[in-house]
């Protein structure tokens, strides 16, 4: 059987020292989400004023896709 599983958060503290890094990784994540190769499948929208049941939506994981906060 398939587990669902997630890994939560991101380290950036060695991408924030090679700027030349995230420049290139900018441009190449531009380049595929122009091409169409790379989607963002959003699943939920969520005003601002809401963070807080949005974060529990995640949280308790009945969410797929982006969970996009609105200002």
């Amino acid at each position: 059987m398939y587990k669902n599983q997630a890994i939560i958060g991101y380290w950036l503290t060695a991408w924030l020292q090679r700027p030349d890094r995230i420049a290139q990784a900018a441009l190449e994540l531009m380049q595929y989400l122009n091409s169409g190769q790379l989607q963002i499948i959003v699943g939920n929208t969520f005003p601002l004023a809401d963070a807080v049941e949005a974060h529990r939506a995640i949280a308790e994981r009945k969410t797929t896709g982006k969970v996009v906060l609105l200002i």
